[in-house]
């Protein structure tokens, strides 16, 4: 069995996640890290942090978004050899980035709140681990430690198929630690959550969303494409395919005609070498939608009630873009 073969199965089978050490180089971690500290800090003069911006600030997490127009560093990240292979594996060559941004906790911030990812959240459940909708990348700009708010995990929780539950993510939940420059690769149905920074630092993460393309991407409205989206000169320096898909704030990443993929880095080689982080637990069940789940607005994992079942497109007569209405008088919306 290969090393693709190996990470595709322990994200559906397995523990639901798997880390690749080593994905950049420290320097590179530290580039990424610097340029996001000092947007964060021209945002904050300028008076632009707000909770639904593309800065946001809440419970002591920071959100930054709009990666494309803060240096050329996110561009190549966001294709890293590596995470196509394995995305492609998982999606299909014509997957779609479907959210990205980098996710900071403050000293002292407390957890986000256990959930899965989008689109699982916005949909009604139970869900079926294959096949899989969404693949998530957790990027290191610094070490993850036990005191830092390294990522919680309950390994194998995706095989659940359902929103978390939250006494069996606190019996159950791991910190997965790592390595600045090291990477997590997640099943859009793991049940993970942050855990609280107590340390005088703030923790940095980069966030990649990579989905199938049936999937409508968490920024798609033409009103944030000017915000989130790539550049033209971005496109032109592009290393894989990635193009602008219509009016939207999303690209789409494809193979490069010149094959580029295959010709794999260190990095590449090293992650899947790795030794895959993996455990096994039991007595998961399903739960109903809750509202005591903490969220964030604008983040890429965000913990909400699911959207109830739509209706028959014959009963309603013309189709409208709009937020899905609250399920079962929840004050929250599916997205």
């Amino acid at each position: 069995m290969s090393d693709l073969s190996a990470v595709e199965t322990e994200l559906l089978d397995g523990a639901g996640y798997v880390v690749l050490p080593d994905l950049i180089t420290p320097a590179r971690a530290q580039e990424a890290r610097s340029l996001v500290l000092a947007a964060l800090a021209d945002a904050s003069s300028a008076g632009q942090i707000s909770f639904g911006s593309i800065v946001s600030r809440r419970n002591g997490h920071d959100h930054l978004g709009g990666l494309f127009h803060k240096g050329r560093i996110f561009e190549e990240l966001v294709q890293l050899a590596p995470l196509i292979e394995i995305g492609e594996a998982m999606l299909g060559d014509d997957m779609t980035l479907s959210a990205y941004s980098v996710r900071v906790l403050n000293p002292g911030a407390k957890p986000m709140g256990v959930h899965i990812d989008y689109p699982y959240w916005a949909m009604r459940g139970p869900h079926s681990v294959r096949p899989p909708l969404m693949m998530q990348v957790i990027l290191m700009l610094q070490d993850f430690t036990e005191d830092n708010g390294a990522t919680l995990v309950v390994p194998g929780s995706q095989k659940a198929g359902c929103a978390p539950n939250p006494e069996q993510f606190a019996r159950a939940a791991i910190k997965v630690a790592g390595r600045c420059g090291s990477a997590i690769l997640s099943h859009g149905l793991l049940w993970h959550d942050t855990s609280q920074n107590r340390t005088n630092e703030p923790r940095l993460a980069l966030l990649l969303n990579y989905s199938r393309k049936v999937i409508r991407p968490m920024m798609d409205d033409t009103a944030s494409a000017a915000r989130f989206g790539i550049p033209p000169s971005a496109c032109q320096r592009r290393r894989f395919n990635v193009a602008p898909l219509a009016a939207t704030s999303v690209c789409r990443v494809a193979r490069s005609p010149a094959g580029y993929y295959r010709q794999r880095p260190t990095a590449s080689a090293t992650g899947f070498k790795a030794a895959i982080n993996s455990a096994k637990v039991s007595g998961l069940s399903c739960c109903g939608p809750s509202d005591n789940a903490v969220s964030g607005d604008g983040c890429t994992s965000i913990s909400r009630p699911s959207a109830p079942a739509a209706i028959a497109a014959s009963a309603i007569g013309f189709t409208s873009d709009q937020m899905p209405v609250p399920w079962l008088g929840s004050t929250n919306t599916g997205r």
